[in-house]
């Protein structure tokens, strides 16, 4: 990593080089997948990131070499499913929220992505201003075609 690392909880990091905030997934062993635990800090990391003044630019990267992220914790929801209307729109309401909070961010936002950047790991880069992509990048929709 090579910066100080700011702050963070088991599965996100905050870490200052220079002028750049860098956000960082920290769920290798399981593809940098978003559980419930990363989705509720993430807005807080990248908010804390845009108002730090000595922050010029945003970066999001992660752990490990074979994903930025796998995307949403299908163990995670199997095991703790939420089946019913309104907790599920609350669960999806707070996963929008968090990805608005890139989409809000008045500095630059770029996405460090390699291996697998899928599903929601995908809609995480996407709201973004750029993605910088390893040779070894991978997108994709689990419901649609690799590309």
């Amino acid at each position: 990593m090579g910066g100080e690392i700011m702050s963070g909880t088991e599965v996100l990091l905050y870490e200052k080089k220079g002028k750049i905030g860098n956000i960082i997934i920290n769920r290798p062993k399981a593809r940098n997948a978003f559980n419930q635990e990363l989705v509720e800090n993430l807005g807080e990391f990248i908010r804390r990131a845009d108002g730090d003044p000595d922050t010029n630019v945003i970066v999001i990267s992660a752990v490990g070499d074979k994903a930025f992220s796998a995307g949403f914790d299908i163990k995670e929801s199997i095991g703790e499913p939420i089946v019913d209307v309104v907790p599920r729109r609350e669960n999806t309401r707070l996963e929008l929220e968090t990805w608005r909070e890139v989409w809000r961010c008045r500095k630059p936002v770029i996405a460090s992505v390699q291996g697998f950047c899928i599903g929601g790991g995908l809609h995480l880069a996407l709201m973004g201003d750029l993605i910088v992509a390893s040779e070894d990048a991978v997108f994709g929709e689990p419901e649609g075609a690799f590309f």
